[in-house]
């Protein structure tokens, strides 16, 4: 068994936040949120690629598929169902992690201590805020959603 990095309480608050599509009539998911979100979490901490996913989390390319989940195009056909709140954040989300990866230090986490690593990331946050202010950009602030995500 694979060591998990959600505890029931972390996912408690944020299983809400991976419904299924609503109205949806096909054959039911062969697995459930937390599995696949499981997976993705041990892709990310181990950095394997993901035909290397342990099968305990599901089929590799479903996991896959579920993660790189992204809105259809508008003059799509059957376009698929999406929060547009949640996608935004999302999207806001993934380029933030994008801008602080630019620093090897902060990507690769060369720092072993957790308090240093957190010191540079911090700093690095500042930096690249500072930055995009000065190119007239929105560096920290939550994109414009009215909804605040579970605490």
């Amino acid at each position: 068994m694979a060591r998990m990095m959600l505890s029931d309480r972390q996912w408690s608050r944020i299983c809400d936040l991976l419904p299924g599509k609503p109205g949806d009539v096909g054959r039911p998911p062969t697995q459930d949120n937390r599995t696949t979100l499981e997976g993705i979490l041990w892709i990310a901490r181990t950095g394997a690629p993901w035909r290397d996913l342990p099968a305990e989390f599901g089929k590799w390319n479903t996991v896959y598929m579920r993660f790189h989940v992204i809105p259809a195009r508008v003059n799509r056909n059957n376009p698929a169902w999406h929060d547009q709140n949640v996608y935004r954040v999302r999207h806001f989300v993934e380029n933030r992690f994008a801008v602080l990866k630019e620093f090897r230090g902060i990507a690769t986490r060369y720092c072993k201590l957790a308090a240093t690593y957190r010191a540079n990331l911090y700093l690095v946050a500042v930096v690249t805020a500072m930055r995009e202010q000065e190119h007239g950009r929105n560096p920290g602030g939550w994109p414009a959603v009215n909804r605040r995500l579970p605490v």
